[in-house]
């Protein structure tokens, strides 16, 4: 590489900005003056005016489709408000595009990854950056670029290949792109939601380094205990509207959640004591050899009883994605019993209707088509019932009054159900997934992370529902990385580490301090467990 590219690399980006990101100083201050954004007749932000400055964590908190993300968005130059206007240190800005809120210094970090898992952390940094010469030097470029890191307490290997990162790891790439590219204004959406509880305590921290740095940072979020912890500034949004501001540390959960959700009744789920029930399904000495696709797993023996939450625990990649690909029937193991009703039965009949179990996939995206209605997306799993057939002919009305009842009851936004799939935001289109999944009488739902980017009250109502399913006889099995959640919703919990499963126990066994050290591998939880 020659040297005059390399000058040009060292120059931040956002001072090739329409307009220059110099003028503002360094103490960064962002007004949004009565800002209103609509699509068709949905209000996703009605007349928002709110004031963040650098210094800290400025966190917003709301349900699904509050209006969080959108507000975000219109920053971010993704969308274009109504009406309204933003100030950057008392300057007007308006973006067209993405593009001109990154020269900026804007960048916003998603839900969804824009990572290409088959190159390597440096070349995904490098990616897409204006003053990326032809011919990379990559040893130079990854000094410079590890030298910015180090800045912010961010330690990496830029030349592992990103398919081999964990979820933490992946969301680290994010905010180092946008780092490189001189961002001084973060936004992270819904950063932790896939997280076990020590990765999201990593990327918080590094949020909190960022933002001491000078940065304005920016969270998206649902979970009330980590902004309580690292907030600086809490913006409680609801249906659109800003509802209040708080300090960080002088609000109470309590409090916050009642903001959020209005009337909604807050109640957590309770756990049944099934202890003795009939196995509606088990696995016996199961093995899946490691794969481009799939992680190893090594002698799993699971009982999941008629009656029961079974919660399955975990660090990310230890194989809960492997175990719940089997009982969905996507994936056959080399070795292995599979047990439905107390007999032994061939792994393909998980395929079939009558014996294919529920399943939410942690990806609501994989688990719907775009291209289809929220009624054809809600009927795909039912398509074989009886009631929406008539002869090779679909009932339609059937199949209308179905989807109707079913949006209704989850409060899937928005209710028409001829909208298309890909047109719905990522908590509704998880929300539609649920619908369609608990209304199929399968033996076991299997949900994996069901609740990421779902507000609190939606949550709440899942975990209920999930209890519901489970008193009528049947079981779920829920995969999750939130501790809390596992310990309130479920009635025994497994933990997975390194494709095994390291134990098993009641519910009324555990904390999350012995759940944490079976994640890490820690023989000493199960001699807790024992002397109990």
């Amino acid at each position: 590489m020659r040297e005059a590219n390399t000058t040009v690399l060292k120059a931040p980006y956002s001072q090739r900005s329409i307009v220059d990101s110099a003028d503002f100083g360094d103490l960064l201050k962002i007004n949004f003056d009565h800002v209103t954004k609509k699509f068709g007749n949905v209000v996703a932000n009605d007349s928002v005016t709110c004031h963040i400055q650098s210094g800290g964590i400025h966190a917003f908190l709301g349900e699904n489709g509050a209006g969080k993300s959108t507000l975000m968005k219109i920053l971010a130059g993704y969308y274009q408000p109504d009406a309204g206007s933003i100030n950057i240190n008392g300057k007007p800005v308006t973006f067209k595009s993405p593009a001109e809120a990154r020269r900026l210094g804007i960048g916003m970090v998603h839900q969804q990854f824009t990572l290409v898992p088959s190159l390597t952390v440096l070349d995904n940094i490098m990616l897409g950056h204006p003053a990326t010469p032809l011919i990379l030097q990559s040893k130079r470029q990854a000094e410079m670029i590890a030298e910015k890191a180090a800045e912010y307490g961010i330690h990496i290997d830029l030349f592992a290949p990103i398919s081999r990162l964990n979820m933490a790891q992946k969301q680290k790439v994010e905010i180092l792109k946008l780092l490189w590219r001189e961002a001084r204004i973060l936004i992270l959406d819904e950063p932790t939601s896939q997280l076990a509880p020590f990765e999201a305590e990593e990327i918080l921290r590094t949020m909190d380094n960022l933002a001491a740095s000078g940065k304005i940072v920016i969270l998206i979020t649902h979970h009330i205990e980590e902004l309580l912890r690292f907030a600086s500034v809490i913006s409680v949004l609801r249906q659109g509207r800003l509802m209040s501001n708080f300090a960080g540390k002088s609000v109470l959960a309590e409090e916050l959640a009642q903001i959020m959700i209005g009337d909604y009744k807050a109640t957590y789920s309770s756990v049944s004591t099934v202890q003795n029930g009939v196995a509606q399904i088990a696995l016996k000495d199961v093995q899946v050899k490691a794969s481009t696709s799939n992680r190893a797993l090594k002698d799993i023996n699971l009982e999941i009883k008629a009656g029961e939450v079974h919660g399955i625990a975990g660090v990310m990649g230890s194989g809960q994605d492997e175990l719940a690909s089997l009982l969905a029937g996507h994936l056959i193991p080399e070795k292995g019993v599979l047990v439905l009703g107390g007999k032994s039965s061939n792994w393909k009949s998980l395929r079939t209707p009558q014996n294919g179990m529920a399943y939410i996939p942690s990806d609501a995206k994989k688990g719907s088509l775009a291209q289809l209605t929220l009624a054809e997306n809600l009927l795909l799993r039912g398509i074989h019932r009886k009631e929406f057939l008539a002869g090779p002919f679909i009932k339609s009305k059937q199949v209308a009054q179905m989807a109707h009842e079913r949006i209704a009851a989850f409060d899937v936004r928005p209710k028409h159900i001829f909208t298309l799939g890909g047109s719905l935001s990522g908590g509704n289109l998880q929300r539609l997934i649920i619908a369609r999944e608990l209304d199929k009488s399968a033996p076991l739902v299997v949900a994996v992370n069901p609740t990421a980017g779902l507000d609190l009250a939606m949550s709440l109502r899942i975990r209920n529902e999930f209890r519901q399913y489970a008193s009528a006889g049947k079981s779920v099995l829920l995969i999750s990385p939130d501790l809390d959640e596992l310990l309130k919703t479920c009635d025994r919990i497994s933990v997975m580490f390194a494709g095994s499963i390291v134990g098993t126990e009641h519910v009324s066994n555990l904390n999350a301090e012995t759940l944490g050290l079976l994640m890490g591998g820690n023989s000493l939880a199960a001699k807790m467990i024992a002397a109990q």
